[in-house]
């Protein structure tokens, strides 16, 4: 029996051949570059950077990946234009219905919170 790629466990081909997925990891090398850093550090640099993430979970396997991790919290940041290029270049796709949906619903405002999207602070 084929095993079915879920939410909780896609299948890596579902990756692998994905143009986008690979552009957003150049992005975050060039970026890692520019910083001397790693892809993993501007990946973690990123999240936390953003206002809506409270905290973010590491994980290591290996003493080195851990201080590669810790170290995305020693005094440097991402720009404004660097947080926004990530942000460009990892737009997801949205499946159906849920695209429809927000396409719809594209002009609607909530009037108590207008800014239905929490916005980046730098």
């Amino acid at each position: 029996m084929k095993a079915r790629p879920m939410q909780s466990a896609p299948a890596w081909s579902q990756y692998a051949n994905n143009e986008s997925y690979w552009n957003l990891i150049k992005t975050m090398e060039e970026i890692g570059k520019a910083h001397g850093k790693s892809v993993a550090q501007v990946a973690l640099r990123w999240t936390l950077q953003k206002d809506i993430v409270a905290s973010v979970i590491i994980g290591a396997t290996s003493i080195k990946q851990l201080e590669d991790n810790m170290a995305v919290g020693s005094g440097w940041s991402l720009t404004k234009e660097e947080m926004e290029k990530l942000d460009q270049v990892s737009i997801p796709d949205i499946p159906y219905p849920y695209e429809m949906s927000w396409r719809s619903n594209a002009a609607r405002v909530n009037r108590y919170n207008p800014r239905p999207f929490v916005a980046n602070v730098y």
